[in-house]
């Protein structure tokens, strides 16, 4: 009975803890692109990403809500790029006097979202899931000049959605585990299909530290 007890007032303190958490945070991390985004950057793997917000207290004890704006941004790797690339695996449309030529293609994205945060039976731990609009914004610099190319209508506000863990080490510090994904270059009519390029759905992981701060 006693061993009861001690459980649970262990837990009414932990979440009395979560529900009493300092409401502002600021995030940053790295991000590991997946699939489209992958290949739209040359194969790199990783860029950054930035996050302010603001935490609801707990309601019932249970479940609490966020919004926050972010940034994020991976920049590509060299690759060859074909001016008239293949629409399919059998058709070749490159023409002689249109060489392959070296580009190296970037992504950038300011974010707003709201997330829905739960407790969990872990002491310390959390989840969260949301949905966000982004604002896309893509870039490409030929290898060897100065000339730095911005896609048409790549800013329009696309949504997405997330899923990740927190885990707090301290009052303040925490780290965070996330999985996005976002409609981008989605639509494609009257363009034809390029491999890394159109259509491109953006999908990334983030391991971040973050700090909360506030009354």
């Amino acid at each position: 009975m006693k061993k009861l007890m001690s459980l649970v007032l262990l837990g009414l303190v932990s979440t009395t803890a979560m529900a009493q958490e300092k409401p502002l945070y600021a995030r940053a991390g790295l991000l590991t692109a997946f699939g489209d985004l992958r290949s739209y950057a040359g194969g790199a793997t990783t860029g950054y990403g930035v996050e302010f917000g603001y935490t609801l207290p707990m309601k019932e004890e249970i479940i609490s809500f966020a919004a926050y704006a972010g940034y994020i941004g991976i920049s590509g790797k060299a690759r060859a790029i074909d001016p008239y690339p293949l629409i399919d695996d059998s058709i070749q449309t490159a023409p002689k006097y249109m060489p392959v030529y070296q580009a190296k293609q970037s992504m950038k994205a300011w974010r707003l979202g709201v997330d829905a945060v739960f407790v969990t039976p872990m002491d310390k731990l959390r989840a969260f899931a949301g949905i966000n609009i982004n604002g896309f914004n893509g870039t490409r610099e030929v290898v060897g000049t100065p000339t730095e190319h911005e896609f048409e209508k790549d800013s329009r506000g696309k949504f997405g959605a997330r899923a990740g863990l927190e885990y707090q080490i301290t009052n303040e510090v925490a780290v965070t585990a996330e999985y996005n994904v976002a409609a981008w270059r989605s639509e494609i009519q009257g363009l034809r299909p390029v491999r890394g390029v159109n259509p491109v759905n953006p999908s990334w992981t983030t391991l971040s530290v973050q700090y909360r701060f506030g009354r």
